[in-house]
């Protein structure tokens, strides 16, 4: 009988242990393997690319609710976040970021240059230099190197602003900031082939219509459409040369917008995509596989 608790003694101390160390390395990945999780932070953006160790936050959302997204998708020893990107001035997308500074160690920065004189950057960049971290402007072309995946700035340029003179738009589509607000191209390649995601911010039509006319707009499996599904956005030129398998559209319940727009719903179906949204699937994780992306709900 003695033998038989001490065996269930040690029994549950194994397992305690096997939890605990499951626990602080839940989802520490190999250093080939890559995830991108789109967190459900409401009407806003904050996305997290993972690719072994290294991690790159892209826009925080509306407020401190990207804190719990975080902890829900990084291992809990894991307190350092290598990449922060703030892809434009606005609070829906960089107020969240203010209380990350703090909470994590933060390696950079980045902001595009084209409105990196933007006033509205003036509290990050004072909580940047607060906690030593320096900031990085970028531009078209400019990239990070993750391992076997890599993250390419497409959009803007640095004459982003200056391109937007003398042109037409149709009421509420023009706003400089969302124009030029930073648009990633995000490559993932192993053994078994290469797969793309665009990663497009609040980008609208026309930041659409001047990538094209650029020629940078490549074809995509996975799409993180522009500006929370807007209807001044993921125009049917632009889907005709993306194509994706999966569109994730980053947008809160019962927000006030109208997000998403019911013409982008019907272009994105007529191109044969699946949507994914996280005002009703919650958190979505995609994981690079095969010819694409695993796309499920977390």
């Amino acid at each position: 009988m003695t033998f038989f608790r001490n065996f269930l003694v040690f029994a549950v101390i194994g397992l305690v242990t096997v939890a605990v160390a499951y626990g602080i390395g839940l989802w520490r990945l190999a250093p080939d393997r890559s995830v991108v999780d789109f967190l459900d932070i409401g009407q806003g953006d904050a996305i997290v690319v993972r690719q072994g160790k290294t991690e790159v936050l892209i826009d925080g959302g509306p407020d401190r609710s990207v804190l719990s997204q975080l902890g829900r998708v990084m291992p809990f020893s894991d307190r350092k976040i290598e990449l922060v990107v703030a892809t434009h001035p606005h609070d829906d997308h960089i107020v969240g970021l203010l209380d990350v500074f703090g909470r994590y160690g933060i390696g950079e920065l980045v902001i595009p240059r084209a409105l990196s004189g933007e006033s509205a950057y003036r509290p990050l960049l004072e909580r940047a230099e607060r906690f030593g971290v320096p900031v990085r402007t970028v531009t078209s072309g400019d990239r990070f190197i993750l391992g076997n995946a890599a993250l390419t700035v497409l959009w803007p340029g640095d004459d982003c602003l200056d391109r937007l003179a003398g042109l037409e738009f149709e009421s509420g589509e023009h706003d400089p900031v969302n124009v030029c607000s930073l648009v990633f191209r995000y490559d993932h390649c192993d053994g078994n082939g290469c797969r793309r995601a665009l990663l497009m911010a609040d980008a609208t039509g026309i930041s659409e219509a001047l990538m094209l006319e650029d020629g940078t707009l490549p074809s995509a499996d996975l799409l993180k459409i522009g500006h929370h599904g807007s209807r001044f956005a993921t125009t049917a030129p632009f889907l005709e040369i993306v194509r994706p398998k999966d569109a994730i559209i980053q947008v809160g319940e019962k927000n006030t917008f109208g997000h998403p727009g019911h013409g982008v719903l019907l272009r994105l179906r007529h191109v044969g995509a699946e949507i994914w949204r996280n005002d009703r699937n919650g958190p979505i994780r995609a994981v690079p596989e095969g010819k694409g992306f695993g796309v499920e709900e977390r």
